[in-house]
């Protein structure tokens, strides 16, 4: 048996291991369904920001979206701000204001700001925070500065900008803003990229918390990309890091920019760090120590550099520590004489001396966390390109750049390639890229990439690794290029899709400043030219907005004239009866060589499509990444909607609107948790379409999770794993060999295996209350490559008796819990019909408002009594421990035992 399938109506329990069990969660007929492989790390923190307080060191994560609090010295986690309440979303700051006092008489809050399309800054009460205890805790902010909110003279400025720069000046009750986006060009030559706004932090009075102050804006700031801020208010300036990028021209050197502290519109800074001896590279983070007449820069790609507070023009640091484990968060701590470093790339927040003499200075102590698993550099992908057995994935965030996976890659692994850092050009909102393949020599193959900040399209070797120079770029005034974040190419020519809504269409091998062969724009129909009557196709007065997704499908037939550019786009429409504006989200089919106003030849629109990220086509199946929406609480999941690429919409009777198209397959996950796939928000979709695997990656979940194109029909192939070692991409000082990543195998001709097992289970059976015992039951399945078992939700009340916590009541739909191999390290036969698994698994429970997730040991025996189900059993065994799964250890103990009598199904186990 190799799949389940269930649609229409929630079924409350349901445990799935196996290459294909399937159920839908709504009368949108979406599948649920484990992922054949997922690469990934949901377990482990990874590091964007550092505050040290007087309670220990509050860290910023961006994999988890999370704040984490470690003690000082036993580096020993002591609380986490973690869920779905909290707001939090690719936290890029941290910061502890102990002089804030709320409304009802609660002092302190604790802040955080996103770097991603949350746009917003969230503030915890602290004391909120300190009545916690060590559970992750899913809190409601005390206190929300939304971007787009912001206003100046009546006016909204915040579109898209992007946030990475925050720092709360307490002293003036002010907070500053490095917005990342936004181009300014004078008719004098100059040029700025992004902006520093300063806005009113609420302390005086709450109602005013969010409201624009001053705005540092124009093309003589010398604003380049900003992202560290820090506000000095002992001596009133404002330090700002700027990675370089500049509108519509090449980068200029990083530098570290100072202005007054009440600077406002189109300000020079009064001082500037540029040149070659100032060793700056990527400068995230910038920090004052006011004691010490300091400036600290954490940078991304040199490592930390300590200047002179005063320092200016080409100086070199006073002191610096060369790394490449990309420090992202910088603190000094003078009542410990500490340097405090938090890094992304090494999962680690170390502590120097904060004064050194030693050349290449080594941290006193460190906080490591799982320093033998790979930190899988993947920050929001959103894109995917497959090519040559690998998965390209960029960078999206804070991170710009690159990465090569090999196909079969699983869990958290080491890439094969990375191309990353100030000589690649690229920056951030990669939405899109796509790789062209040489006919006869892979070593040929390249690499297109979007640039938005710098409107620009950037061209690299497939084979590229580092910080390497890109061989072309498209560039410059006569491109039109403007915002374009997505792209997609074929042996001729690259496609765009741009902020003007048009589709800019470029030579293959273009180069410099060059205009478009092409400039595609959308032409709703046409009226009876006798009568004046609307004849269609769309909606008179009809228009798209552009998304990044974009591409080229060709049909193969032979006539160019077949073939056509797919993108994703929003429909929109004015109904003047109403008096409102309506939209659709929807995929367009252009004729492929098109200029000029061009009716689509096909439109499908389809209330599954929500939002316009990536698309691909396969065969005569159009296959689109829909991310839901990740700001709210609880989110919308989006997932995997696959369409009949020849079938199309048509105006409804209203003349405006477009018919929905069914979809023919969507892939989401069933529930909060996540489900069996995991896919909760992707934006990223790819496929091999010679094994049929389709690869998915999701924006908040950091990950890559592959299934099959046709999931409820093809079982996944499996794989043979060969470990292959840590690259270093050309850095001596990157992470140790560690943990390996298997390469690629070869597909297996589905069958059943060996050892197989697939039924349903009694867990437990408690008392409901009435008082009258019912089944708590799981439906298992697994073969000798994996093992899964989930117990979705308890249909009744019941209480619990636990490790450490006592008698726990449990409330109807209050328990989920999930066993999820992530390694099966052994595989014994003990004796005939009896087998023993030994290995790793991703453990998931939830207890009323309490959640863990976790990678624990596990350990199962399965026994086939013979024909029937009526003799098998089958025994799980999870170990937790107090560093890794503490909610879990306190509810289930060392050794939790799962596993009572087999309901139904089969084990079976061959004779050998």
């Amino acid at each position: 048996m190799n799949q389940i399938a269930r649609r229409g109506k929630w079924f409350s329990i349901v445990c799935v291991l196996g290459s294909a069990v399937v159920f839908s969660v709504s009368t949108s007929f979406a599948d649920d369904q484990s992922p054949c492989r997922v690469i990934g790390d949901k377990v482990n923190p990874r590091f964007t920001a550092v505050w040290v307080a007087d309670d220990g060191i509050w860290a910023a994560d961006d994999l988890n979206h999370s704040l984490i609090l470690y003690d000082r010295l036993s580096g020993k986690e002591k609380k986490r701000i973690q869920g779905f309440a909290t707001g939090l979303d690719f936290p890029a700051a941290v910061q502890v204001d102990l002089s804030f006092k709320l409304a009802g008489g609660k002092q302190g809050l604790i802040w955080a700001s996103m770097n991603d399309t949350a746009d917003r800054v969230t503030a915890y009460a602290k004391q909120d925070v300190d009545s916690t205890d060590t559970s992750p805790v899913d809190l409601g902010p005390a206190a929300v500065i939304r971007f787009n909110t912001i206003r100046f003279d009546g006016r909204a400025i915040y579109r898209r900008a992007r946030v990475y720069g925050f720092h709360v000046d307490e002293q003036n009750d002010e907070i500053a803003l490095g917005f990342e986006k936004g181009d300014f060009i004078d008719a004098d030559g100059h040029a700025s990229l992004g902006s520093v706004v300063i806005v009113n932090r609420g302390g005086a009075d709450f109602s005013q918390l969010g409201t624009g102050k001053r705005w540092i804006r124009g093309a003589h700031t010398g604003l380049a990309n900003p992202h560290g801020v820090w506000i000095d208010a002992s001596h009133d300036e404002i330090y700002v890091a700027n990675y370089g990028h500049l509108p519509q021209r090449a980068p200029q050197m990083p530098t570290v920019t100072v202005y007054d502290r009440l600077a406002n519109g189109d300000a020079t800074p009064k001082r500037t760090i540029q040149g070659s001896r100032t060793h700056l590279g990527m400068p995230i983070k910038v920090f004052v120590d006011d004691k010490n007449n300091e400036l600290i820069v954490a940078d991304d790609q040199e490592g930390i550099l300590i200047f002179d507070r005063l320092a200016n023009g080409d100086a070199m640091p006073k002191r610096m520590i060369a790394s490449h484990n990309m420090p992202n968060g910088v603190f000094v701590d003078n009542t410990h004489d500490e340097l405090v470093v938090a890094n992304w790339e090494h999962r680690s927040i170390e502590f120097y001396a904060r004064n050194w003499n030693d050349p290449r200075p080594r941290p006193k102590r460190a906080i490591e966390i799982a320093p033998d698993v790979p930190v899988v550099g993947l920050g929001n992908p959103g894109a995917l390109a497959f090519a040559r057995d690998e998965i390209i994935a960029p960078n999206c965030v804070s991170h710009p750049g690159f990465t090569s996976y090999e196909r079969s890659s699983n869990g958290a692994v080491y890439p094969k390639r990375h191309v990353e850092g100030d000589n690649t050009q690229m920056s951030r909102s990669i939405h899109n890229l796509q790789v062209w393949e040489h006919p006869t020599d892979p070593r040929r193959d390249e690499v297109f990439v979007p640039k938005p900040l710098g409107n620009a399209i950037l061209v690299f070797n497939r084979t590229d690794d580092g910080n390497v120079k890109p061989k072309r770029v498209i560039q410059g005034p006569a491109t039109k290029l403007e915002d374009n974040d997505g792209v997609t190419v074929d042996d001729k020519e690259i496609a765009v899709p741009n902020r003007d809504n048009s589709i800019l269409v470029f030579p293959r091998l273009g180069n410099g400043n060059i205009a478009p062969l092409r400039q595609i724009t959308y032409l709703a129909g046409r009226k009876d030219p006798a009568t004046g009557a609307w004849l269609g196709p769309w909606g008179e007065g009809s228009s798209i907005e552009l998304g990044p997704a974009i591409w080229f499908d060709r049909k193969g037939t032979g006539d160019p004239g077949d073939d056509e550019i797919v993108v994703r786009a929003r429909y929109t429409v004015r109904d003047p009866a109403a008096n409102r504006t309506i939209t659709q989200y929807v995929i367009a089919f252009f004729p492929r060589n098109a200029n000029g106003p061009t009716i689509p030849t096909r439109i499908i629109a389809s209330k599954e499509l929500t939002g316009d990220h990536q698309v691909t086509v396969v065969g005569d199946e159009v296959l689109s990444a829909v991310q839901g929406n990740r700001a709210g609480n609880p989110p919308v999941f989006g997932g995997l909607a696959v369409h009949d690429a020849t079938q199309s919409s048509t105006l409804n009777p209203d003349g405006r609107t477009l018919s929905d198209v069914p979809v023919k397959r969507l892939l989401r996950a069933g529930d909060l948790q996540g489900g069996l796939s995991g896919v909760r928000h992707p934006r990223a979709v790819a496929v091999d379409p010679v094994r049929r695997e389709v690869y998915l990656g999701d924006s908040k979940g950091n990950d890559i999770r592959l299934f099959r194109v046709d999931w409820q029909n093809e079982p996944c192939l499996r794989e043979a794993a060969a470990p292959t070692p840590p690259p270093s991409h050309g850095h001596e000082d990157h992470q140790q060999s560690r943990a390996a990543s298997p390469a690629v195998g070869s597909p297996a001709a589905p069958g059943r295996p060996d050892i197989f097992g697939l039924g349903t289970e009694l867990i437990d059976a408690p008392k409901g209350p009435n008082g009258i015992p019912f089944d708590l039951t799981s439906i298992f399945a697994f073969t000798s490559d994996f093992f899964h078992c989930v117990v979705l939700t308890n249909d009744q009340a019941f209480t619990m008796p636990t490790h450490g916590l006592g008698l726990v009541e449990i409330g109807k739909n209050q328990f989920f819990m999930s066993v999820d191999s992530v390694r099966i390290e052994s595989l014994t036969m003990t004796t005939a019909g009896r087998v023993e698994f030994k290995g790793t698994a991703r453990s998931i429970t939830r207890v009323g408002d309490k959640f863990e997730e976790a990678i624990v040991p596990f350990n199962v025996v399965a026994v086939d009594g013979g024909p029937g189900f009526e003799r098998d059993s089958l025994l799980l065994t999870v170990f937790y421990n107090e560093k890794d799964s503490p909610m879990q250890l306190a509810i289930f103990g060392l050794e939790a035992h799962f596993g009572h009598s087999i309901l139904s199904g089969d084990i079976a186990i061959a004779r050998k």
